[in-house]
C-alpha cells in the first residue's frame, strides 16, 4: 500500500472509523431524500417527443426522428 494511506491509516483511532461508518447509511438516506426533492420538480414539465409511424422510442429531436431506422 501507499506510505502516505498506511500512516493515515495508524493516526485515525478506530473510535472515529466506527462512527464514519455508522453515519454512511444515514448520509446516503438524507442524499436520496434530497435527490428525489429536486428531480422531482424538473418532472412537472414533460419533455417534447417527437414520435413517427408506430415506432416505440421517444426521439428529443425531429432530426433524430428523420434519421431512426424503425420507418
Amino acid at each position: 500500500m501507499h506510505p502516505a494511506r498506511t500512516a493515515k491509516r495508524a493516526v485515525t483511532p478506530k473510535s472515529i472509523k466506527r462512527v464514519r461508518r455508522a453515519v454512511h447509511p444515514i448520509d446516503n438516506a438524507l442524499y436520496s431524500v434530497e435527490r428525489s426533492l429536486n428531480t422531482t420538480r424538473r418532472k412537472s414539465t414533460p419533455a417534447l417527443v417527437y414520435r413517427h409511424g408506430s415506432c416505440a422510442v421517444k426521439h428529443r429531436s425531429y432530426a433524430a426522428a428523420a434519421k431512426c431506422r424503425n420507418r
